[in-house]
C-alpha cells in the first residue's frame, strides 16, 4: 500500500488530489465501498494536521466477480486506486505537508486475508505547483470516479427487508374464533386441553 499524488507539491488554500494505491497479485482482489454480498470495503484513517482536511473516499467504477459459493462481490484487480481531495488552508504555515493515513483493505482469492497498512506521503510547498509523474493516472481515473459496476442495483437497506413470519402455537380453545386470531392453532396443544 501506498500513497500517490497527481501534483508533486502542495500550494496553501488550494486542493491537491491523493490516491490510496493497492497493489494485488494475479487473481487476487480488494473490494469496492459497496463489497456485494460478502467482503469488506477498504478504509483510509487520515492523521493530517491542523488547517488540512480530506474529503470522502472517492471510488471509481469496479469490476464485478463472483467469489468462492457463488457469491457476488464489486472490486478491484491487479491495482486498486481510491481517490480523496485534501485541502490544504491558505493559513496552513509549514513549508512541507505530511499526509498520514491508516488503511486497512481485504485482500480475497480462494481466501480472503486481512491487510492494513500506515501509509505516508511528504509534499513540499511549490507554488506554482506542478504535475507529478503519476498526473496521467489521475486523469484516466476521474471519468469513473462515482461508477456503478454493471447490473448493480445497491445495496440492500434495511428498510427493504422484509421480518419473517412466525408463528404461535395455542390451543383452540384460547381463541375466540378463528377469523380474529392471529396466530396459528396447534391441534396438539388443543386435544391436551
Amino acid at each position: 500500500a501506498s500513497h500517490i499524488c497527481d501534483t508533486k507539491g502542495f500550494s496553501r488554500g488550494q486542493a491537491l488530489s491523493v490516491a490510496l494505491r493497492l497493489g494485488q497479485a494475479y487473481g487476487w482482489h480488494t473490494y469496492w465501498q459497496d463489497p456485494g454480498d460478502a467482503g469488506l470495503a477498504t478504509t483510509v484513517d487520515w492523521d493530517l494536521p491542523k488547517g488540512v482536511q480530506a474529503g470522502p473516499l472517492l471510488w471509481p467504477q469496479p469490476i464485478v466477480f463472483r467469489d468462492p459459493g457463488g457469491l457476488v462481490g464489486y472490486g478491484y484487480l491487479h491495482q486498486a486506486l481510491i481517490l480523496t481531495e485534501i485541502r490544504v488552508g491558505k493559513d496552513y504555515a509549514s513549508d512541507r505537508l505530511a499526509l498520514k493515513a491508516q488503511a486497512n483493505w481485504l485482500v480475497c482469492k480462494d481466501v480472503c486475508i486481512p491487510g492494513d497498512a500506515g501509509v505516508s506521503l511528504v509534499l513540499a510547498r511549490q507554488n506554482p505547483n506542478p504535475l507529478s509523474a503519476n498526473a496521467n493516472q489521475f486523469a484516466a481515473l476521474r471519468p469513473r470516479l462515482g461508477q456503478v459496476p454493471s447490473g448493480y442495483k445497491g445495496p440492500v437497506k434495511a428498510a427493504q427487508v422484509q421480518p419473517t413470519p412466525s408463528l404461535t402455537r395455542v390451543a383452540a380453545n384460547q381463541l375466540d374464533s378463528f377469523e380474529s386470531a392471529p396466530q396459528a392453532v396447534d391441534p396438539a396443544a388443543a386435544a391436551a386441553s
